[in-house]
């Protein structure tokens, strides 16, 4: 992880961080490898990878309390502990042959996991979305526990609110950075869809809130798919967003910038300002990806860690 390899004894001292990087720890607690491991179980078949899985998940809830380290870690490991099982069992020509006594103490620890996020929320920012998207993918994955219901209900009232409280009036995420933008629009898309998916309504504004985001979205990628790197993050492009956008919203210039002109139809303006956040986009056209397009930021740093 972050460039560092530790060989660790079996099984792992999860307590104990080998390096003196904390975001070595961060990433060995928030499990991205049992995803990782499930995918090669849905690929190969081994058994090997299901006992590494098991064993993994296993070895963790026998040792660390839930809230370990911090609660946006608790979010993303719930989030990858569900992506795992869904392809350990769900999303593969083989379900994976699981003990009926791991399942029932996975379910006990996946229970008291998605307790704490709800009692223990990151009080606002990215971390918050990480959370609210975990409590609400255990909601949907798990209807027949008890408090399904109560988590989804939370954790959408709970995006709505942070959504509200996260975007600048003129739809720009309050980090001022054009990747950690998509990074929180992200999230609330996996909110937005799940509900969607699996027919849950969504509190008033909310839509309206999304498409405000992605408007900003729609004029800041370049004509040939990625965007500038203002503040933190990386230089790359959230087409799939704008697709998915388009979908939810029916929304054909969303449909028309993500296809990079193959489908939809264009925006109508080539100027676009957000006063708000002080970014100013202005373009040649909308059909060429060789068309010009520049991205003033004139705004303050934003909030966080992010703005540069």
């Amino acid at each position: 992880f972050n460039g560092e390899t530790h060989r660790l004894p079996d099984p792992l001292p999860w307590l104990d961080n080998p390096s003196r990087d904390v975001e070595w720890h961060i990433l060995l607690h928030k499990f991205y490898y049992a995803a990782g491991l499930a995918q090669a179980w849905r690929r190969d078949g081994d058994p090997r990878t299901v006992q590494r899985v098991v064993q993994l998940m296993d070895g963790w809830m026998r040792v660390v309390p839930p809230g370990f380290i911090a609660a946006d870690v608790t979010g993303r490991r719930v989030q990858n502990w569900i992506y795992a099982l869904h392809g350990l069992v769900l999303d593969t020509p083989r379900p994976a042959p699981l003990d009926p006594a791991f399942w029932r103490r996975l379910l006990h620890s996946l229970h008291a996991q998605v307790e704490f996020l709800c009692a223990n929320l990151t009080p606002k920012r990215n971390h918050r979305t990480i959370e609210l998207l975990a409590i609400f993918l255990a909601g949907v994955v798990f209807p027949e526990f008890e408090r399904a219901a109560a988590w989804r209900a939370f954790a959408l009232e709970g995006t709505l609110a942070n959504v509200q409280a996260d975007l600048l009036p003129d739809g720009v995420h309050c980090e001022l950075s054009t990747d950690y933008h998509h990074l929180a629009l992200r999230n609330w898309l996996l909110v937005r869809t799940l509900a969607a998916d699996n027919g849950h309504a969504v509190p008033a504004g909310f839509d309206r809130a999304l498409e405000r985001a992605l408007e900003f979205s729609l004029h800041v990628h370049q004509p040939g798919g990625s965007m500038p790197s203002l503040s933190d993050g990386d230089v790359r492009g959230f087409l799939p967003l704008l697709a998915l956008g388009a979908s939810l919203f029916g929304r054909e210039d969303l449909r028309h910038v993500a296809t990079q002109g193959r489908e939809g139809a264009p925006p109508h303006r080539r100027v676009a300002h957000f006063p708000d956040a002080g970014y100013h986009v202005v373009r040649s056209d909308w059909d060429s990806a060789l068309a010009q397009h520049l991205v003033f930021d004139c705004g303050p740093l934003g909030e966080g860690n992010h703005g540069h």
